[in-house]
């Protein structure tokens, strides 16, 4: 850092020297007077009104500015001229009515007295134009354009848009998604969100743990950085619009795009395992002959409660759901169903004072949703689809053996699985029993379970738990210390801070979404080795 204060000089000579107009030539050659300024375009070309149309028809969000004198001042794409043209090759549509400015653009053969004429021309519409507030209320503007409010990653623009109004064709939401601009209406749509700012919302989201609110905040200060709160205020939009986006993404990434009349059932946007043993995906054919190997095709579970991930009381949240029980939380109205029937006594416990036993009718008026319980792989730590629950109240056993038993009916045959849970010396006490009550709570009665106690956990119970239920002293269920989803929710729960205000249905596509992340760089990343 020393070293490079010998040089702070010039680093802010050619800061300072960017501010100003450094030659006022247009950079195309063209010969005329530069009198935009591209912020965005590599090397901030000055750009006579005509080129800087035309050097911006494949780049029409990008931030100009205009030199009006002796300073530039924050300017628009659309005061120069520039109307998106849909269909047609960038053509106006000829259905469509004239622009004022298509006679601008004579082309790279213009002779000296046709420029003139041209500039001429430029000066009154110009200040026409200038005098247009960069953020235009209306929906049309003189030539019929449309007027679209686009939100993209460079920040929010208004801009003129001439869709195809040929007979028979698509409608203008139609056009907008095949130019990458996602309505925020299906019916005459006055904005758009570009594809590459949802997509980067999206990961901004999963890696940085960025809110929608902060987000929009940045495009805000993006845009006007000295009245951020006069741009147009699309928030709530891109909450809607980030949920649809988030959708869409996960079924053509799951195979669903191609035929829409394919039911997506339980899971099926959901990731899981690359490694445990699963028949039809890891295993051979003749798998079940191998006897003496029932070890190999044991799976081991871990289960958990969260309570951070807690969810508010809302006045009316009658949002829909989209996933619907297709990523890592299970259905609700077969989840209610069972809890509506379920027996909810907690008998006492017969070891240490746990806190999830003594607990589990601790109420929260505030909450609709005290946490979730999960269910992951012990060994790789991979979340396990469809197994996501609400606890409404403590972590109950009604809660954690819904969860359970969508885990094992996934076993399609497996031998035995070891199940690992902090409370499993009183859990498992009453399981066999809740099972035969419900006909919500169904696996095959071939599975062996194996219970265990995490490492950690596990010494906090009475002595003989330790040789009864140490992950250690279980034949063949490999080096395991059951504790892998209290690092899940280390990360998970960097987001549950903005989901618990979220309407139901909003919470769950977003914690599905970061589980599906969480398993996505699980599955990516589990042959490195550290």
């Amino acid at each position: 850092m020393r070293e490079w204060l010998e040089y702070e000089e010039e680093y802010l000579e050619a800061l300072l020297r960017r501010e100003g107009a450094d030659g006022r030539t247009c950079s195309k050659g063209c010969g005329h007077d530069g009198v935009y300024r591209c912020a965005d375009c590599f090397g901030r070309p000055m750009l006579c009104t005509s080129c800087c149309r035309s050097a911006h028809q494949l780049h029409p969000f990008h931030h100009v500015e205009q030199w009006s004198g002796d300073h530039f001042a924050p300017s628009s794409l659309r005061a120069a001229g520039l109307v998106l043209q849909l269909r047609h090759g960038g053509v106006r549509c000829p259905a469509a009515s004239a622009s004022p400015f298509d006679h601008l653009d004579l082309g790279d053969g213009e002779t000296e007295e046709e420029a003139e004429k041209q500039d001429a021309t430029e000066q009154p519409i110009q200040a026409e134009l200038n005098s247009f507030s960069a953020f235009d209320t209306r929906h049309y503007d003189d030539a019929g354009n449309h007027l679209l409010t686009v939100v993209d990653i460079s920040g929010i623009h208004i801009t003129a848009i001439c869709p195809c109004k040929c007979p028979q064709q698509s409608p203008f939401r139609a056009q907008l998604l095949q130019i990458g601009l996602y309505p925020a209406t299906q019916k005459s749509p006055r904005t758009a969100f570009t594809f590459q700012l949802l997509e980067s919302f999206r990961l901004m989201n999963l890696q940085c743990k960025v809110t929608a609110m902060s987000f929009y905040k940045y495009l805000r200060r993006v845009t006007d950085p000295i009245l951020p709160h006069a741009t147009p205020d699309r928030y709530k939009e891109l909450l809607r619009i980030s949920r649809q986006w988030r959708y869409l993404q996960n079924k053509l990434v799951f195979g669903f795009a191609h035929n829409s009349r394919v039911k997506v059932k339980d899971g099926d946007l959901a990731y899981f395992c690359p490694a445990c043993p699963q028949p039809g995906v890891n295993l051979s054919e003749d798998w079940i002959e191998d006897l003496r190997g029932a070890w190999k095709y044991s799976r081991s579970f871990v289960m958990d409660g969260n309570f951070s991930a807690e969810h508010m009381k809302l006045k009316n949240d009658n949002d829909f759901d989209l996933t619907g029980g297709s990523g890592y939380f299970t259905a609700l109205p077969r989840y209610q169903a069972h809890l509506q029937i379920a027996d909810d006594k907690q008998p006492k416990s017969t070891c240490h004072e746990h806190k999830a036993v003594n607990q589990v009718h601790a109420t929260q008026k505030h909450l609709a949703a005290t946490g979730i319980g999960a269910i992951a792989c012990a060994r790789h730590g991979c979340f396990v689809p469809d197994t996501v629950v609400d606890f409404q109240k403590g972590e109950r056993q009604v809660n954690m053996d819904y969860a359970l038993c969508r885990a094992l009916g996934k076993l399609e045959g497996m031998p035995r699985a070891a199940v690992i849970y902090d409370i499993a010396c009183q859990f498992n006490v009453h399981f066999g029993a809740q099972v035969s009550r419900s006909d919500y709570l169904k696996f095959s009665d071939t599975i062996q379970i194996i219970w265990g106690i995490g490492l950690f956990h596990i010494h906090g119970h009475q002595d003989v738990c330790l040789s009864r239920y140490s992950p250690d002293l279980i034949p063949g269920i490999g080096k395991v210390d059951g504790e892998v989803l209290e690092t899940l929710w280390s990360q998970l729960n960097e987001i549950c801070g903005s989901t618990r205000s979220m309407t139901a249905a909003h919470r769950q596509e977003v914690l599905n979404d970061h589980m599906l992340d969480s398993n996505r760089k699980k599955m990516l990343n589990i042959g490195e080795v550290e």
